[in-house]
C-alpha cells in the first residue's frame, strides 16, 4: 500500500513603506520599504484536484470496470 503525497509551496509576501520627512528647511526626506517574504511548505495525504478532474478519473475508472466485465464474459 503506497500512499501518494503531493507537497504544496505557498508564498506570501507582505511590503510596508515608511516614509521620513525632516522638519522644514533640511529638504531631507528618507522612504524605507521593507518586503518579507514566508515561504511555507506544506505536504497533503491525498492530492488535491479540482471537481472536474475528479469527475473525469471517476469516468476512466467506470470505463476501465466495463471493459474488464466485457472481457469476462
Amino acid at each position: 500500500m503506497s500512499s501518494h503525497q503531493t507537497p504544496t509551496t505557498t508564498i506570501a509576501s507582505e511590503q510596508t513603506k515608511e516614509t521620513t520627512v525632516s522638519p522644514t528647511g533640511t529638504g531631507t526626506t528618507t522612504t524605507t520599504t521593507t518586503t518579507t517574504v514566508i515561504e511555507t511548505t506544506t505536504t497533503s495525504a491525498e492530492p488535491t484536484q479540482s471537481a472536474a478532474a475528479a469527475a473525469v478519473t471517476e469516468k476512466k475508472d467506470e470505463a476501465k470496470e466495463g471493459t474488464s466485465k466485457e472481457e469476462k464474459k
